[in-house]
């Protein structure tokens, strides 16, 4: 079962690697065809297959092109090392458990990315987090709809009332995770983001983009909670 696990992890990583490399492709209106391999953002030089490793491709070349020796940035190695462990702890021989952690990683992968390179994401995919109810054995309640409307109140009232506060794609995210999840959940979660991204703040006037670190919560949570 380890080899499993260890090959589920670097599929993870492949998985984070190529949805992120996606998005800010066309984020950045650039063909996904066309050029066919990436390449570095400074010089332009295509990537040989030993910088595209995930993770072991950033670090052998130390967070800076083999090339031109630009700085690269560590988000999509952090994703990369993120979504492997998430494959890592809950692969199991499961259909139904693979097809709900491939839903969650590319909902979170994409929706985190978005927000990231342009703060904004696709609403509709927030639809993945539904596969929560797979990963958690959960039973619809229709508590956590009051629980969602009422959380989904609050936190509008508080983007109203604060300037650069919470966004609207903070919001909604939140609110379908009350929807799959629980309170205790939701609490969890949103502690673990907002303490990971204060930490991160090299300013208080700095514009933080939530969703990556809402997307880190909600896999430390996943994982910590006894299945």
């Amino acid at each position: 079962m380890i080899v499993l696990k260890l090959l589920a992890t670097v599929w993870g990583a492949c998985l984070a690697s190529f949805i992120n490399t996606i998005i800010w492709r066309l984020l950045n209106q650039i063909s996904l065809f066309d050029p066919q391999r990436s390449y570095c953002n400074s010089c332009h030089q295509q990537l040989t297959w030993w910088q595209l490793i995930p993770v072991i491709g950033w670090l052998i070349q130390k967070g800076r092109c083999h090339f031109c020796h630009a700085s690269i940035g560590c988000y999509s190695t952090f994703s990369e090392l993120i979504n492997g462990w998430l494959w890592y702890e809950l692969f199991i021989l499961d259909p139904k458990i693979i097809t709900a952690l491939l839903i969650l990683s590319t909902s979170l992968l994409v929706c985190s990315a978005t927000d990231y390179f342009a703060q904004w994401i696709w609403p509709i995919w927030l639809i993945g987090l539904f596969s929560l109810f797979w990963l958690l054995n959960q039973k619809w309640q229709w508590l956590r709809l009051s629980a969602a409307i009422a959380i989904l109140g609050g936190l509008l009232i508080m983007s109203f009332l604060t300037s650069n506060g919470i966004g609207i794609g903070d919001i909604e995210l939140i609110f379908i995770l009350q929807l799959c999840t629980s309170i205790k959940f939701v609490a969890t979660t949103v502690l673990i983001a907002a303490g990971l991204g204060i930490l991160s703040l090299r300013s208080r006037y700095q514009a933080l983009p939530f969703v990556p670190y809402l997307s880190l919560g909600i896999v430390i949570t996943l994982i910590l909670t006894p299945s």
